[in-house]
């Protein structure tokens, strides 16, 4: 039985956050970590370990949308008029800011003239920096959420399992098949899939909502090292096809096609293993403050991390290191620590301004 929110410790939460967060800004590293297997031969022992980086990494959205499904589709619901102001227009408000502020870091680099019509425009029908994705998607799951809600609160355990299962078939399975049999040149009617039930907004917050209050179950040592397995397995699959990719046409591509087939299970095995190491046990009284303030302010190194991922004195952090002969990857790592300390930082002063404190700070 889940404990009433009353008893239940949420570090474990603050911890996802923080993963989440920090792979999302490796996600966005580029070659300096995202595409580093790409520089060594196919097949060296560089290739699979910063491949497994790679497909690691992408955890972290759906990492988003799992946390977000735990912690709001068992809420009792609320009027469209509390949902609207309380929710989606506050959502709306960080996206509009945000989308302006990369405006204006784009006019700047190109030297163009500001335009309302353009920006109107764009922020209508795409987004002004590829990451903001997220925050569309987002607003279409708050939207929804009322159907979620009533959704899952209502579904046997049966059937949460068919939905891992369609999407592990559909979104892994299947992507491999289809390579395999042609190089995707033929691929399955788009009308057969069941794409909604699929998709970011309601898959991963429907699992995250039954991993938090229907499958106590898996909080073993025993079922935990069962969900590494298969995630261990998952791995191996993504990156064989990546490596058989790599054959096929000569060299380490750019490419994303495997990385995501096996994120679901990735997503599972991480979310249980951090529940099961911190649900049950309090850590130092500052460790939890610091955690807890870090994880509230994910949401703005999430918003802000791009701005800074290119700027000279955290990219000489990782160059400086490949000089000194550290390694590629942890160089790698010590960057995106690099822009996530600072992004954090920048997060928390400004989350203590009174008319922002309930946008960037979580």
């Amino acid at each position: 039985m889940t404990k009433t929110n009353s008893t239940v410790n949420y570090t474990y939460i603050s911890i996802l956050r923080i993963i989440a967060a920090f792979f999302v800004i490796f996600n966005h590293s580029g070659d300096y970590g995202f595409y580093l297997y790409t520089f060594y031969p196919c097949g060296s022992v560089q290739y699979w370990v910063y491949l497994a980086f790679s497909i690691f990494s992408k955890v972290s959205v759906p990492l988003f949308f799992l946390i977000s499904g735990a912690l709001l589709l068992n809420k009792p619901d609320e009027s469209l008029k509390d949902l609207w102001s309380r929710r989606i227009v506050k959502m709306i408000i960080p996206l509009v800011v945000f989308s302006l502020v990369y405006y204006f870091y784009i006019l700047y680099w190109s030297g163009e003239p500001f335009s309302l019509k353009r920006f109107a425009l764009t922020l209508y029908s795409s987004d002004w920096m590829h990451h903001l994705w997220y925050m569309y998607a987002y607003i279409s799951f708050l939207i929804v959420l009322p159907f979620l809600r009533s959704m899952v609160k209502n579904l046997s355990d049966k059937y949460f399992v068919y939905m891992f299962i369609l999407a592990i078939f559909f979104n892994g399975f299947l992507v491999i098949a289809e390579y395999l049999l042609g190089n995707r040149t033929v691929t399955i009617n788009s009308y057969i899939v069941p794409a909604w039930i699929i998709s970011n907004t309601v898959l991963y917050p429907s699992i995250g909502y039954y991993l938090q209050h229907r499958a106590d179950y898996l909080m073993t040592k025993k079922n935990i090292a069962v969900l590494w397995g298969a995630n261990i397995a998952g791995f191996v699959l993504s990156s064989l096809m990546n490596f058989f990719k790599c054959n096929v046409e000569g060299v380490a591509v750019k490419t994303e096609i495997f990385h995501g087939c096996f994120v679901l299970v990735n997503c599972v095995t991480v979310y249980v293993t951090i529940k099961y190491l911190f649900a049950e046990h309090k850590l130092p009284a500052m460790a939890d403050k610091v955690l807890k303030s870090v994880g509230e302010c994910t949401f703005g190194v999430y918003l802000i991390h791009m701005l800074l991922k290119d700027r000279p004195f955290i990219v000489k952090i990782a160059e400086k290191l490949c000089a000194a002969g550290v390694n590629r990857m942890l160089s790698a790592l010590a960057y995106c620590t690099a822009i996530f300390i600072v992004a954090y930082a920048i997060t928390f002063v400004i989350s203590k301004i009174p008319v922002v404190k309930k946008s960037v700070g979580r």
